[in-house]
């Protein structure tokens, strides 16, 4: 209840995301996610940067989509 008042006053939410973090087998390791899911003043979309934990080090990878992974679950 108390972060939905927080998301609902927010005028940006971003969210941090590392596949390999969760999925130590991941096809995508060294990249972080950062989601932009609310943004009052522009657009709501995903940016990707190479990481390199040792040295808090984080780069931009321009153009990087991942391929679609497929939903489990569905036929």
């Amino acid at each position: 209840k108390q972060s939905g008042a927080l998301e609902e006053d927010a005028r940006c939410v971003m969210m941090i995301y590392r596949d390999d973090y969760y999925n130590p087998d991941t096809d995508f390791p060294g990249v972080t996610e950062i989601i932009i899911r609310k943004n009052s003043d522009g657009e709501t979309k995903t940016l990707y940067f190479a990481h390199d934990l040792g040295k808090a080090s984080y780069t931009p990878i321009d153009g990087y989509a991942p391929p679609e992974q497929p939903q489990k679950g569905r036929l």
